[in-house]
């Protein structure tokens, strides 16, 4: 079965190839909007982000995770207390990935959660470019990716927050049932991302 950016046809009108060139031009794009956003607009720390209080929470769990061991079900803030401690009610695949990386490289740095939202951003962006090509050609797919990433919510998207992790799984999901449609293969995968982003924060 052909992917569906492959498939011959789509509206009874022939798909767009795309190349190796194209792809790259992506990437650039991708990596050069990001950077920007991160050296640029995004308050350097969490204390100087007006949705700072937000990502500090995000940010505690991952900590918890470095420090106490991954366990996706039963996610820990600071906590003193006789309970458990448990908090939230979201699959934690983003504080995981966070705390996975806080415990290699020091728990005193907020830039790993940022760095984990910024790769599922690039992400979302390419599958987003791989949907659009075929079908309205580079040009348009790499408007349709700068719209992206420029967009006021993309901008609040590079933080510590597992939103960003969200709308790549959603994209991924997006991908799937496309090609399902394109060539009525069903591909596992699209359960998967389905659940994933159910349940890791919408």
């Amino acid at each position: 079965m052909r992917r569906p950016w492959h498939h011959p046809e789509f509206g009874g009108r022939a798909m767009v190839q795309v190349g190796r060139g194209d792809w790259l031009k992506a990437v650039v794009l991708a990596l050069g909007v990001t950077a920007v956003q991160l050296a640029c607009i995004r308050p350097p720390n969490l204390v100087d982000d007006w949705n700072g209080w937000r990502q500090a929470d995000t940010q505690t769990i991952a900590l918890n995770y470095a420090h106490d061991g991954i366990d996706l079900l039963w996610p820990r803030i600071a906590w003193g207390g006789d309970g458990s401690g448990a908090v939230e009610a979201e699959l934690q695949l983003y504080t995981a990935a966070t705390g996975a990386i806080l415990a290699l490289v020091g728990d005193d740095v907020e830039w790993p959660g940022r760095a984990v939202s910024a790769a599922c951003l690039l992400l979302t962006a390419l599958l987003l470019f791989g949907l659009l090509a075929p079908r309205v050609g580079v040009l348009g797919a790499l408007s349709g990716e700068a719209a992206l990433l420029t967009s006021v919510g993309a901008t609040f998207l590079v933080s510590v927050q597992p939103d960003a992790l969200g709308l790549c799984l959603a994209a991924a999901s997006l991908v799937a049932f496309v090609a399902w449609t394109d060539t009525r293969h069903f591909y596992p995968g699209s359960s998967i991302f389905s659940f994933g982003t159910a349940g890791c924060n919408l």
